[in-house]
């Protein structure tokens, strides 16, 4: 393997895992936030 190619392929990585990471941090409390606002909804 060629260094570039593994400096490289170590940056995708890299930024593969932080996209997810985000991701799941964006997720998880939009999930929260709209069973929330479905349970007052369906309170009111």
């Amino acid at each position: 393997m060629t260094r570039p190619g593994k400096v490289g392929g170590t940056l995708v990585t890299i930024f593969y895992n932080f996209e997810i990471a985000h991701l799941v941090k964006t997720a998880i409390p939009a999930a929260i936030g709209a069973v929330v606002s479905f349970a007052v909804s369906m309170a009111l």
